[in-house]
């Protein structure tokens, strides 16, 4: 998994509605 790609994902949780992440 690309960290970049899982920020983009974070900004869109329709991507990856089971997945939560907080990057605060």
């Amino acid at each position: 998994m690309d960290i970049l790609k899982l920020g983009e994902d974070h900004k869109r949780p329709s991507s990856f509605p089971t997945i939560t992440f907080d990057f605060t």
